[in-house]
């Protein structure tokens, strides 16, 4: 881990890669789900950014799943 990996919070958007290992599921997934319009997300220039709480309230509301991925 580097050190900015290691100061980031809940509040630091997180791109695709991150989402997964925080989720454990392949980035191939979290495109599916953004695809199908499952997980918000903001896009700046071709990177989509993703906010973890906002992710798995959506995941919970959606699926009724209690992810622990980032807890």
């Amino acid at each position: 881990s580097t050190t900015s990996d290691q100061n980031k919070t809940s509040l630091d958007p997180l791109d695709k890669g991150q989402l997964a290992i925080g989720l454990k599921i392949t980035t191939r997934t979290i495109a599916k789900c953004q695809n199908l319009g499952y997980l918000p997300f903001i896009k700046i220039g071709n990177r989509c950014l993703y906010q973890a709480d906002s992710v798995m309230k959506a995941l919970e509301r959606d699926f009724g799943y209690n992810w622990e991925g980032f807890r």
